[in-house]
């Protein structure tokens, strides 16, 4: 279940003065809380990020949460939105072969489950279909894939470049050979050869009488 919405009360003994945690503006404290809790994620279980705890990591008064974002749950879906935007941010400007900001992915894919599993509305969830869009637009300009390809390959790549980072989200930390540097880096050089190659495929799988359905 998602963490309780009202604020713990705050500990009166900190040893730092009411006052002082009172000079922070509202968008200074939205970014330290969603800095805080993409901090956390790599070290605190998910269901022990309370707004106690997420007060004391950034030195504020938890009511600071509820202030922002209404309550703890409307802090966990901005962090959200900020991992997709440094997702795009790292695909969009990082220079050299294709590769993904697989931490950052990590953190997201895990996060949002656990959310949705504790019972967020799945809709509260989904990112925003610009935002999806820019991840696709620069997905396949990192994978240098010809912007006059056809929709249905520029889909596909997509879909197969999504599923790969969410098998590394998966496998990654059981079988990490299998997403060493040298194989990731051959499984986007797969990826972006396929765009020339999907008519041809496609007329394969027609001659095999094989459809959608049959390989779902």
């Amino acid at each position: 279940m998602m963490p309780p919405s009202n604020p713990e009360p705050s500990n009166p003994t900190s040893a730092e003065p009411t006052s002082a945690k009172r000079r922070v503006t509202s968008a200074e404290a939205r970014v330290r809380l969603i800095d805080a809790v993409i901090g956390m994620l790599d070290t605190v279980p998910f269901t022990k990020i309370t707004a106690r705890r997420i007060g004391e990591e950034v030195q504020l008064d938890p009511n600071v949460i509820f202030r922002n974002f209404d309550d703890v749950e409307g802090l966990f879906v901005a962090v959200l939105r900020e991992l997709e935007q440094r997702i795009i941010a790292n695909v969009s400007t990082v220079a050299g072969p294709p590769r993904s900001p697989m931490h950052i992915s990590t953190l997201w894919i895990r996060f949002s489950l656990w959310l949705a599993l504790s019972g967020v509305p799945v809709e509260r969830l989904h990112p925003n279909p610009a935002v999806v869009a820019s991840l696709r637009e620069n997905t396949l300009r990192r994978f240098a894939i010809d912007p006059e390809s056809s929709e249905r390959a520029q889909s596909a790549l997509f879909a197969i470049t999504m599923a790969m980072v969410q098998t590394q989200v998966m496998f990654a930390q059981i079988a990490s050979d299998l997403f060493a540097p040298d194989i990731v880096r051959d499984a986007a050089v797969l990826i972006s050869s396929l765009a020339d190659k999907l008519p041809e495929l496609s007329n394969l799988l027609d001659a095999a009488d094989l459809t959608s359905e049959d390989l779902s």
